[in-house]
């Protein structure tokens, strides 16, 4: 879009929104359709597996770590054990099948905000 400003102007405009826009992608934007399992950080698009008010789990398995979304994610404590025993195990995928030909555990632990050590 220009603005009938100079073309220096114009350019630097572009590169700001550009610059911007980068960014924004870059950013860890939880909402309704960016939804990740708490243990691991795969992604799950719009599903919550603490239901669709965020207090009712679903019981259901994550295919990366096998956690069962209810029970043993139930407390902090029992999250952060039952991911530290995953991460110790090798990060083993629970359905093989659904591991990305590129996967990284490290990108998907991010999704979480946590950081391999």
């Amino acid at each position: 879009m220009r603005f009938g400003f100079s073309a220096d102007f114009d350019c630097c405009c572009d590169v700001f929104v550009n610059n911007i826009m980068g960014i924004m992608e870059q950013a860890d934007e939880r909402t309704d359709i960016n939804n990740f399992c708490p243990i691991c950080g795969y992604p799950l698009g719009n599903y919550n597996p603490w239901g669709d008010d965020g207090k009712t789990p679903t019981y259901d398995i994550c295919p990366c770590c096998g956690v069962e979304w209810g029970n043993e994610d139930y407390t902090q404590e029992s999250l952060t054990e039952y991911r530290n025993t995953w991460l110790a195990a090798g990060a083993k995928w629970f359905d093989p099948q659904k591991k990305p030909d590129k996967w990284s555990l490290e990108k998907q632990l991010k999704n979480i905000g946590y950081h391999v050590q």
